[in-house]
Parts: C-alpha cells; structure tokens; sequence
C-alpha cells in the first residue's frame, strides 16, 4: 500500500526529493519577482519612458541698495518623470518695462458703453540675458553636464540690481532644453535667435530634445 511504502527509506526519500524540487522552484520564482521588481519595474521600464520635467522662473525684490533695487531671479529645473535627464542647453532673460499714461477714451455705441484711463508699456529693455550650451550640444564644453535624476531637481539664483522707479514690470522668460540619458546619437544641433530687443530663442530639431519655455512676471511700486 502507499502508506506501507511512504514509511520505508524509499518513501522518505521520495518526500524529501519533492520538498527540495518545491524548494527550488519557490527559490526560483522569488528570484523572477525580484528581477522584475527590482530590474524591470527600475531600470528597463522606466527607460522607455519620455522625460518628464517641471521648470519655473520668478522674479522677487529682495532689498534696497543705494538707488538699486536688488531682483532675485529664481530658476527651478525638477524631475517628475521616472528616468533621469540631462542638459542639451538652457537660456534665460529679464526685461524691463516702462508705462505711458494714455489719453482717456470713451466709446459708446447702440449697445454697450465703454471708457478707458490706461497706462500701456513701452518696448522692452533687455537688462539680462544669458545662454548656456553643455556637452551633449555641438559646440558644447566637454565634460560638462547638468544630471537630474528622478525627483531630483536643480535650481540657480541670479541677483540683479535696477535703478529704483525706472520700470514699473519686469519680465523673465526661462528656456530648458534637456534630453533622456544616455544620448543616442553624436552632438545634438541647436539654433540660436535673435528676438528684436537682443534676448535668444534655442531651436532643436532633435526628436528626443524637448524644448520648454516658462515666464515669469514681478510689478515694482515704490
């Protein structure tokens, strides 16, 4: 009978073989889960996701000094995707404007009335405008990259000084050129232009570059 058999040494030998297959096997499968855990749901999926990245650009006045008003300009690069980035180029400015108090109007037809008292800007004033190339753009300085990796974020702070009451808004604008690492092709080509009031736009025609452009706005009263 089977349970005759079980209890001679030929049976223990049978359930001891069966424990260690089912041993091996459990082993086995821990091992899957943890190559899908770990390596799959770490490194291989999330590298065949787009980047993802959040940019912002504000403009605080933070004191006085003499007849300068000294600006805080605050740039904020953060990773909210689930792979890691690097920088292609990035390029910033902050412009100046000035009001003229425009003549009173008023309108007024069969259906609606309309009167107006308002101050209009004038053209800009370039007052700071920088542009930066890293490794990864041709031209670019070798070695010189800026990595931000998941939920990692990088931010700069430039101090600039105004003359007091000379503009009553200023402007900022922040461009954010970053690609997915590891690049996959050679030196990526980027085109600079001039906007009228001396400031530059990046172009990319790259498909894996993705090109940002956030704004940022403080108004000065005295």
């Amino acid at each position: 009978m089977l349970g005759a058999d079980l209890d001679e040494p030929g049976g223990h030998r049978v359930i001891t073989t069966v424990r260690h297959i089912v041993e091996i096997v459990a082993i086995i499968a821990a091992g899957v889960w943890a190559f899908y855990t770990f390596i799959y749901e770490e490194r291989i999926k999330p590298a065949h996701e787009p980047l993802s990245a959040n940019e912002s650009i504000s403009l605080t006045r933070v004191g006085r000094l003499g007849n300068l008003d000294v600006i805080a300009v605050a740039i904020v690069i953060k990773n909210v995707g689930k792979t890691e980035f690097d920088t292609v180029a990035l390029a910033y400015d902050v412009t100046g404007f000035r009001f003229s108090q425009s003549k009173p109007y008023a309108r007024e037809t069969a259906s609606e009335r309309e009167f107006g008292d308002s101050a209009q800007p004038t053209a800009p004033h370039l007052l700071l405008s920088h542009v930066s190339f890293y490794a990864a753009a041709v031209n670019g300085p070798l070695g010189l990259h800026n990595i931000i990796d998941p939920g990692g974020e990088s931010d700069y702070t430039i101090f600039l000084g105004i003359p007091h009451g000379r503009y009553g808004l200023l402007k900022a604008h922040f461009q954010y050129l970053p690609y997915k690492t590891p690049v996959r092709t050679h030196q990526i080509a980027l085109a600079l232009q001039k906007r009228t009031y001396g400031a530059y736009d990046l172009y990319s025609e790259h498909n894996d570059v993705l090109e940002d452009n956030v704004f940022g706005e403080l108004a000065l009263t005295q």
